[in-house]
């Protein structure tokens, strides 16, 4: 296996690989819980998870249920799931984009250093074609 190395600067501030896991495992717990709140079904190794056990997922068990669910869930079924997020999430870019001229804007800035592999190879391998079934 090839050796990569990722760094991270968020808004000037550096992540380091540790840290990038550990919001990773975050952002995989939040997923689930909030599809669980939605009303789909969370299980894990066939059994149903309240939000106590998706807590005590390890990473690697809390990614492996969230792809799974996600990757259980067409467009259609996600979008009837996420209906009132998505009108909410609708409704705050259109205010954003009514906003008066010279209104203040907020921006982020991350920077990525990836070596080790091509650009062409790590997108193939990151998006897998479908991005929105990836961690």
């Amino acid at each position: 296996m090839r050796e990569l190395e990722l760094e991270c600067s968020i808004n000037g501030r550096d992540y380091a690989p540790e840290h990038l896991a550990r919001v990773r495992y975050d952002r995989h717990l939040h997923v689930l819980h909030e599809m669980k709140r939605l009303g789909a079904a969370i299980e894990h190794a066939g059994r149903p998870l309240s939000h106590d056990d998706i807590n005590r997922l390890s990473a690697e068990d809390a990614r492996e249920t969230s792809i799974a669910m996600r990757q259980s869930y067409d467009v259609g079924r996600i979008r009837d799931l996420y209906k009132e997020q998505l009108r909410a999430s609708d409704q705050l870019w259109k205010d954003a984009n009514d906003a008066p001229e010279g209104a203040p804007l907020l921006s982020a800035f991350a920077d990525l250093t990836v070596t080790g592999i091509a650009l062409d190879e790590f997108r193939d391998h990151a998006t897998g074609g479908d991005a929105f079934h990836r961690n």
